[in-house]
């Protein structure tokens, strides 16, 4: 079966076991991070603001390796009722006040160049050549829900401007989302044992490599807008550091070097980029550096990388 009648039937036949009070929707060109489209079905009761969005490719996978869609289907119902239960109230009605979402905004650093189609759909900021959108952070209880982008019409239904949205991401983003720096030299050690570790402690390693990240891992490379955090890396390290945007949830960093040859560097990101991390979580082929005062791209694909003190506003 094709994967478009995969999901032709898929609804077809969920729509049968549901029942009329509940209607499905089939969206195959849902855009997502860096312009990646996925398929999606979403699901509500009739009059219900409350619709979980369900991704289908990995079903269609398991389909095509003999999963009947009976159990499929069984299967996105469970994760439908669960969604159901967790969001609790409407989150419309919770997003449409302002007073209850001001507490909840915050930054996701994305790639602006591969989003640029998109972002006049967003409320952002520039950062470097790269993109802060505001999101509203949804939780029931304790339990994270998910997070839904903040558009220009949301301004218009709060009443409040792009200025007063940046302010709050600003300032609730380190708040909800903590930063942390952690070796990935002493990572290695500690997984291989004590007697491994001893010998490779003796070891010279001409850099020591960590990793920043926000305690949940997920969005974490924003971590690196955070100017307290970021002000404590480089008084720890003594000097400025390169960054190396591993993904949009984490970044490597290691101390800046004379001589360092920036291009090279770029190229082993954007090579990581292209074999090894998803479409939709790339966050730059680009490589940047922390002087002490704030974040500078100092080699980008237009080949010029280079770093002078004063040099870049």
């Amino acid at each position: 079966m094709s994967e478009q009648n995969f999901y032709l039937e898929l609804v077809s036949k969920m729509t049968v076991k549901l029942g009329p009070e509940e209607e499905i929707q089939l969206d195959t060109n849902v855009i997502k991070n860096n312009g990646v489209v996925r398929k999606a079905v979403t699901i509500g009761k009739n009059g219900s603001s409350v619709r979980p969005t369900i991704y289908l490719e990995n079903y269609y996978a398991k389909y095509k390796d003999g999963l009947p869609m009976d159990i499929i289907i069984d299967k996105i119902i469970e994760i439908y009722h669960g969604a159901i239960k967790e969001a609790g109230e409407s989150v419309v009605d919770f997003v449409k006040d302002w007073e209850r979402v001001k507490d909840k905004i915050v930054f996701y650093l994305v790639s602006k160049e591969r989003n640029k189609g998109n972002l006049d759909k967003h409320i952002y900021e520039d950062f470097c050549d790269l993109a802060a959108i505001t999101v509203v952070h949804v939780t029931s209880g304790e339990k994270d829900i998910g997070s839904l982008h903040v558009t220009p019409e949301m301004l218009k239904c709060w009443g409040v401007s792009k200025a007063e949205v940046l302010e709050k991401a600003h300032v609730n983003t380190e708040r909800l989302f903590p930063a942390e720096c952690f070796s990935i030299t002493k990572m290695i050690m500690s997984m291989l044992g004590e007697e491994v570790a001893e010998v490779i402690g003796r070891t010279p390693c001409p850099v020591d490599l960590s990793i920043l990240s926000n305690k949940t891992g997920v969005m974490g490379a924003t971590v690196i807008m955070y100017e307290d955090f970021m002000k404590g890396i480089y008084q720890e390290l003594q000097g400025k550091f390169i960054i190396l945007p591993s993904s949009i949830h984490e970044v490597v960093i290691i101390p800046w070097e004379e001589g360092i040859d920036l291009e090279n560097q770029r190229k082993m990101v954007s090579q990581i980029n292209s074999e090894h991390i998803r479409d939709d979580e790339i966050l730059s082929d680009n490589v940047y550096l922390y002087d002490g005062e704030k974040v500078v791209l100092v080699c980008g694909a237009e080949g010029v990388c280079s770093y002078e003190k004063g040099e870049r506003d």
